[in-house]
């Protein structure tokens, strides 16, 4: 998508909010406009409404979960993809992300659990079966 779409969705997206759309899909559609502009901070507070509005929306929490992971806000990112995973057990994608908090919060037994949790969902999970390969050299060299 172009640049110039880009710019018109989050101008419609920015103009129904101000006209006094209070609706997790839009606040949600603008969030993700930042987004994928890898403008992270300024989708937050879109995504996080968008999730307040419908706490049940597992895509909305993940993609509220990525954002915050990408401005380094590791802790929140850790809650929301719990919050994820209390709603679908078997989200891999949310399994894969908490997988690499742990690593980075040098926990790798739970990482590879989290990865594990990953393919056992989508055994196909390409990230996950590279981080779980990567975690279990690591056990191996260290526990060896």
């Amino acid at each position: 998508m172009s640049g110039q779409w880009r710019k018109k969705l989050k101008k419609s997206f920015q103009k129904a909010i101000d006209l006094g759309l209070n609706e997790a899909d839009v606040f949600y559609m603008l969030g993700m406009t930042f987004q994928k502009q890898s403008q992270y901070k300024l989708s937050l507070p879109y995504l996080q409404r968008a999730s307040e509005l419908d706490e049940d929306d597992e895509e909305i929490l993940f993609q509220y979960g990525l954002s915050l992971a990408q401005v380094d806000e590791i802790n929140m990112a850790k809650a929301v993809f719990h919050q994820v995973i209390d709603l679908n057990d078997q989200h891999s994608d949310a399994h894969y992300n908490l997988g690499v908090i742990a690593l980075y919060q040098e926990e790798p037994e739970v990482s590879l659990n989290h990865f594990n949790a990953a393919l056992a969902a989508q055994p196909d999970h390409l990230l996950a079966v590279n981080g779980k390969k990567k975690v279990e050299e690591f056990l191996e060299k260290y526990d060896g």
